[in-house]
């Protein structure tokens, strides 16, 4: 009777499967690690990025929306329908808004500020067009560690500041471009133009 023939693993194939099962690991977790770092650090830029395109998102749509509407300040002096120059608050500006009256405001329209305040790019919205003194407006931080915020207006030509020089101060004209650049605190810059209605 032959004998039979005992199969199994030697000593040696156990110790090269382990060296190799080692081998393998360690490159997935070399590479796990990188992946994690990677993500790591991009992760805020990532964020950054995202802050940074819903804030021109919501100046974009501010912009497109403005409508030719001079208001009335606290004061009861005339403000045009577009008030800009590269100064603490860079926008003054009467938008579109056509949800206003479902949501119970007495217009559709509203009146918005963009302020440059201490390393903050701050929205802040009007509950009604021609104001009253003592009134405030809704603030919404849109971007933090802003250096400076430089703007300009195209309409026939670029223009630093809007109204054009002797517009009436209840102008009621609106340029076709407005662009925006802001340097960050970090050395960043940032250029957007914006396009009006009146360029559409």
């Amino acid at each position: 009777m032959n004998r039979h023939q005992l199969s199994g693993f030697t000593l040696v194939e156990i110790l090269v499967a382990i060296a190799i099962f080692a081998v393998i690991s360690a490159i997935a977790f070399t590479g796990l690690r990188s992946a994690i770092r990677t993500n790591d650090h991009l992760k805020p830029r990532y964020e950054t990025l995202q802050t940074l395109r819903g804030a021109f998102q919501i100046l974009a749509s501010d912009i497109q929306q403005m409508a030719p509407r001079s208001i009335r300040d606290e004061l009861g002096s005339p403000q045009a329908a577009l008030v800009g120059a590269s100064d603490t608050t860079f926008l003054k500006l009467t938008r579109y808004a056509p949800d206003a009256p479902l949501l119970g405001a007495r217009t559709a329209l509203k009146r918005v500020e963009y302020e440059y305040r201490e390393g903050e790019l701050v929205r802040r919205l009007w509950p009604n067009l021609d104001r009253v003194q003592g009134e405030t407006g809704q603030e919404q931080i849109l971007l933090r560690d802003v250096e400076t915020a430089a703007v300009r207006f195209y309409g026939d030509d670029w223009l630093p500041y809007w109204p054009a020089a002797g517009s009436a101060l209840a102008n009621n004209d609106l340029p076709r471009g407005v662009e925006l650049e802001l340097v960050f605190s970090d050395g960043r810059s940032v250029r957007r133009l914006f396009l009006t209605a009146s360029s559409l």
